[in-house]
């Protein structure tokens, strides 16, 4: 299982390593696009590999899902860009984790921190947390799980298209890896 530091600062690693010519002013990931990208690694974990990614719970907030501590980490930020220069190079997520961690960078990295929380507000696991403005109660693993394993049968794709999306997602799976993602889809 991955510490959820670690996940939040490869996550930032991937945006950063995409950014390598592009001007400080122009990176655009903030405090609240990392905590909805968080959101989005859990579900496709729990969807398909089975278990969770990371141990901490994650609440359904007024702005959507949120991680306690990762967002305590870079509240400091508050609705700027975490700037390039406190992203460091190292890392420790790997295997299917990092290629989830890749794959959601590449689904979802496109879109704001407020597109996120407008899209999460839209999805059960969250709208099934959530009890008014001061809540914090927990997303479930259930319901992540049960929403996610939903969206992955909706979306088809023949073998060619589905070997190029996991071939972009970074390392290469083992084959045992690869064959259980293969059933959970």
């Amino acid at each position: 299982m991955t510490d959820v530091g670690e996940l939040a600062r490869y996550l930032l690693f991937l945006f950063k390593e995409q950014m390598e010519n592009v001007a400080e002013e122009e990176f655009d990931v903030t405090p609240m696009k990392l905590q909805k990208l968080l959101y989005y690694c859990q579900g496709y974990s729990l969807a398909l590999t089975g278990r969770p990614m990371f141990d901490e719970e994650i609440e359904a907030w007024q702005y959507g899902p949120v991680v306690p501590s990762v967002y305590r980490e870079y509240k400091k930020y508050g609705g700027g860009s975490i700037p390039l220069r406190v992203i460091g190079d190292e890392h420790d997520v790997d295997g299917a984790d990092a290629s989830i961690a890749r794959l959601v960078v590449r689904e979802k990295g496109c879109m704001s921190g407020i597109s996120l929380a407008v899209t999460t507000h839209g999805e059960a696991p969250w709208r099934d947390a959530y009890e008014g403005r001061y809540s914090n109660r927990v997303v479930s693993h259930e319901s992540l799980k049960a929403f996610f394993d939903a969206e992955l049968q909706q979306t088809e794709m023949c073998d060619e298209d589905e070997d190029a999306l996991w071939m972009s997602v970074g390392e290469p799976l083992s084959d045992m890896d690869w064959e259980e993602l293969l059933a959970k889809v």
